[in-house]
């Protein structure tokens, strides 16, 4: 494949990409986040960490860091293994830091997306000595740990 080619395939993809993140957000949180909205001061701020459940390869951390930043480009997203990795259980994979109300709205989609992303990756996935093991169960990545940094909601 040609040069032009190759930029009209990642423009494609990015394209897709973009349409699903747009899809997932709507679906989780439609036209937005009554709860939150009314109880959560737009000035408080909080961090949240992504914190895995099951050993397991961790996949859809790059896609995690696009729907913070389509939701909030205040929010700063940190991680800290590389999507495909193998991760043992009770990792941090990454963590969010920012205004508490985006991070609360976007949470449950980032969710499903690295659960489902991950979940496919560790089916079959490898052990630490480099052995192939098959795992039936979908990887559990756990809600963050939401911690405001002035007030608690």
């Amino acid at each position: 494949m040609n040069n032009q080619g190759v930029k009209m395939n990642e423009q494609l993809n990015s394209s897709r990409l973009s349409h699903l993140i747009e899809d997932a957000i709507l679906e989780d949180i439609g036209l937005g986040d009554v709860t939150t909205d009314s109880i959560v001061p737009n000035d408080l701020l909080g961090h949240g960490d992504i914190l895995v459940k099951e050993p397991g390869v961790i996949a859809g951390l790059e896609v995690a860091s696009m729907i913070f930043q389509y939701i909030d480009p205040d929010l700063r997203f940190k991680q800290f293994t590389k999507d495909g990795s193998y991760i043992e259980e009770s990792k941090i994979a990454a963590t969010v830091d920012g205004p508490f109300a985006s991070i609360l709205k976007t949470e449950r989609t980032v969710l499903n997306i690295l659960q489902r992303m991950s979940g496919i990756a560790t089916i079959p996935t490898f052990d630490k000595r480099g052995t192939q093991v098959k795992s039936k169960s979908k990887q559990k990545i756990s809600t963050m740990s939401e911690k405001s940094s002035n007030r608690k909601v």
